[in-house]
């Protein structure tokens, strides 16, 4: 292949997760796409990862002294990124051969594409490795009501959404100049779903197809701290929620918002032992108390 094709930046996040990220660099230098560097932001890994990745001279290593999240992780990533587009992809996915040309091919179909997402397979002792009758997920519907996002199961033409996953995206550099990068308030969960939503208030598509396909070990990077997701997800999408809803939804929001959450203290209360109960309200009362600061990022809703 010659250079004709863009230069694609790779941005992979790592944090305590070496022999996953090993495996991901290797998929992915079997690409049929060639054009593209590989920068992985190490999050102040304690498990040799430093040592590993600084003697790689074929990736460029941003090194973090601390877990900046999802969010501040790729921030320092796309820092340093030299991509026309760059490609956000987990650690712990295995990426087919062709998975970077597929991204590209759809994202140039239309110069209005800012992000393309394909087709992610779970991959676990069930689920095995390359196998494309494994279950798996594709787009994102959102619910305007309860603020969920809720992740399809099915896909098998390639269309415009409302949002994916960045377990493995292609993004357009010109249309992150435009629009800004991720919120670093978020620092993991909802983060991709507001960028996304920014992108399409600018005019720009979302697009899913399903011939990008990966392998991902699911929830492997928050695997045995289940109160950090739950957190994070009631507490992210009351954030997205006031970003980026319109009036008519954001006030059947709060509606919804304050009973479950109320509803969480209620039974956290009396003795529940639900972690989910306990995420719920101090998700609430932190927003509560952060509420201001999230309005005053609030957009015009177009």
């Amino acid at each position: 292949m010659s250079n004709k094709y863009p230069l694609i930046s790779v941005v992979m996040l790592n944090w305590n997760g070496l022999e996953d990220t090993k495996s991901c660099i290797a998929s992915l230098k079997k690409s049929t796409y060639s054009n593209f560097e590989i920068i992985i932001v190490d999050n102040g890994s304690e498990d040799g990862s430093k040592e590993w990745l600084k003697s790689q001279d074929d990736l460029v290593l941003v090194d973090l002294p601390k877990n900046e999240g999802v969010t501040g992780g790729h921030i320092e990533g796309h820092k340093v990124s030299k991509g026309e587009f760059i490609a956000n992809l987990n650690n712990d996915a295995t990426v087919d051969e062709n998975w970077l040309m597929e991204l590209y091919k759809a994202i140039i179909k239309d110069p209005k594409i800012a992000v393309v997402g394909g087709k992610a397979f779970e991959w676990d002792d069930d689920n095995p490795l390359f196998d494309q009758s494994n279950t798996y997920f594709t787009y994102q519907v959102l619910d305007l009501f309860g603020g969920y996002a809720h992740t399809m199961r099915s896909g098998t033409q390639e269309t415009s959404v409302n949002s994916i996953s960045t377990v493995g995206a292609l993004m357009r550099r010109s249309a992150i100049e435009k629009v800004g990068y991720f919120d670093n308030d978020f620092f993991a969960y909802y983060d991709e779903t507001d960028l996304f939503a920014r992108f399409k208030r600018a005019g720009y598509k979302i697009v899913y197809t399903p011939h990008a396909m990966l392998w991902h070990m699911i929830g492997n990077s928050t695997k045995g701290i289940p109160y950090f997701y739950l957190y994070h997800m009631h507490r992210n999408r009351f954030i997205f929620a006031v970003k980026n809803y319109d009036t008519k939804y954001l006030l059947k929001f709060f509606k919804i918002y304050t009973r479950d959450s109320m509803a969480g203290l209620y039974h956290w209360t009396r003795g529940s032992k639900d972690i989910n109960h306990q995420a719920q309200y101090k998700a609430y009362f932190w927003n509560v108390s952060h509420f201001f600061h999230n309005f005053g990022k609030r957009k015009d809703i177009k």
